[in-house]
């Protein structure tokens, strides 16, 4: 009896002290390891959807007033300050609210007689030296911001382009753009784990 008794109460050895630590440290390395996984797949798939979300609101907003103007206008001067000779930078839109034809100055640069009915759209740092901030203005009033932290700030730039068709329009008198196209590289955050995206859209003017 004796015997069978300090059988039963020896316990583990060293050996198997050790085997069972090294296989819960597999254990837990692996499991570590797929909820980190797990973990950056959550966060990429939130960052790509919010940038996308984002994305879209501007694209559908800037598609919507472009469809809805009467005219595309340039006077090449920046939202506060600088030159944009040819608007690749920043868009200007007539839009005729009420239908009643007084449009845009004749000369550049002189006062709109109707002034809140150009739409301007522009982008801005954001001030974090990545990102760029996106803006839709009517007339004289304050500026919205449609997107915070969106555009790649790119050298000296946000990095948004403005086309137009036919080519070369603001050069050529008589010759007003019909079709915009709109890009922007946006990244919302910068450095996590979606890279840089190009998102874009052509519109037509209907009632120019």
């Amino acid at each position: 009896m004796t015997t069978t008794r300090l059988r039963e109460d020896r316990g583990m050895t060293l050996i198997e002290v050790l085997v069972t630590m090294v296989l819960l440290g597999v254990v837990g390395t692996l499991v570590v390891g797929a909820m980190t996984q797990t973990s950056r797949v959550f966060v990429r798939t939130d960052e790509e959807g919010q940038g996308l979300a984002d994305a879209k609101v501007v694209l559908d907003r800037v598609t919507r007033d472009i469809r809805e103007a009467s005219r595309v206008t340039c006077d090449g001067v920046m939202p506060g300050g600088g030159t944009d000779t040819d608007c690749r930078l920043h868009l200007e839109l007539w839009l005729d609210h009420n239908a009643n034809y007084v449009g845009p100055p004749a000369t550049a640069g002189a006062s709109w007689t109707e002034p809140e009915e150009l739409v301007t759209w522009y982008v801005t740092p954001s001030g974090d030296g990545v990102h760029c901030d996106v803006f839709r203005r009517e007339g004289t009033q304050p500026a919205g911001k449609v997107a915070d932290s969106l555009v790649i700030e790119g050298d000296s730039t946000c990095r948004t382009f403005f086309e137009y068709e036919p080519i070369g329009s603001f050069a050529t008198a008589g010759v007003e753009p019909d079709l915009v196209t709109f890009k922007m590289f946006y990244d919302p955050r910068a450095g996590g784990g979606v890279g840089e995206r190009l998102a874009s859209t052509s519109a037509r003017l209907r009632n120019g």
